[in-house]
């Protein structure tokens, strides 16, 4: 997708669709530093939460669950990556608490015209995260940037990813970018009612949806997760940094309901 879309990319009958839905809603901008709350909780894990598996390598032994930085690391790479999403066009959805109205989980997707690879990708990070600076955490401040072996990890990841969609999803589909249920949250049912709503649109538009998940063992539990929904797995890449640590990226992909395969 260009780095310069701000525009939602869901035509305009497929969000009149979604803003009928009952038990989803979009998150409106005001709700994107919860939205990021949330993520980062998510993807931070725990010794007994798996969280995203590409996200705990990426950050290494150093910033491992117990380091007092960590939250506030995941926050400021998920924030990043989050408005950047935005910024070309992805449409944020959730589901909140009945008694507090708190936030609680949320899928962060687009309508993709298919794989495009745009030369100022690096640019429009940069850009992001200078804007970010003034509250970044500490040790990014200490850094001027992120540490730089999770610089590379992220980097790694990221072209693993470009690379896999890029093959698998060259045309027009449904790509799913965050899936992230806060962990007080978890077990509940909210994830899964988020994704089916999208895969009805999907399905609407006769359009397959991508993801890209990780794992560190032979059967990941996110693979696993998404499966149930009818995901497969087209390809997987395991990638290993300096010290031998390795994780595995698996690219996921659903048919649309009535998919016959390409005319």
């Amino acid at each position: 997708m260009g780095c310069c879309c701000s525009k939602s990319s869901l035509p305009v009958e497929q969000l009149s669709r979604l803003q009928n839905f009952d038990d989803v809603a979009e998150i409106p901008k005001a709700e994107y530093d919860k939205a990021v709350d949330v993520i980062a909780r998510a993807f931070s894990g725990s010794p007994r939460e798996e969280g995203a598996v590409d996200m705990h390598w990426a950050l290494g032994p150093k910033f491992d669950f117990e380091h007092p930085q960590r939250l506030d690391l995941v926050g400021f790479i998920v924030k990043m990556i989050f408005l950047k999403y935005v910024k070309d066009g992805a449409v944020v959805i959730g589901r909140h608490e009945d008694a507090t109205g708190d936030l609680n989980s949320l899928v962060v997707f687009a309508r993709s015209h298919g794989y495009r690879a745009s030369p100022c990708e690096a640019l429009s990070y940069a850009c992001i995260a200078a804007g970010m600076m003034n509250k970044a955490p500490q040790v990014i401040k200490e850094n001027k940037g992120l540490p730089s072996g999770i610089q590379k990890a992220l980097e790694q990841i990221g072209k693993v990813e470009a690379e896999l969609r890029k093959k698998h999803c060259s045309g027009p589909h449904y790509h799913i970018q965050i899936a992230a249920v806060d962990p007080r949250a978890q077990g509940l049912g909210h994830s899964s009612k988020m994704l089916r709503r999208v895969h009805e649109l999907a399905d609407s538009d006769k359009l397959t949806c991508f993801l890209f998940t990780a794992g560190l063992t032979d059967t990941p539990k996110k693979v696993a997760i998404y499966s149930r929904f009818r995901y497969e797995v087209v390809d997987e890449r395991t990638i290993a940094d300096m010290a031998g640590r390795s994780v595995t990226c698996y690219a996921m992909v659903r048919k649309a309901n009535g998919y016959s395969g390409p005319e």
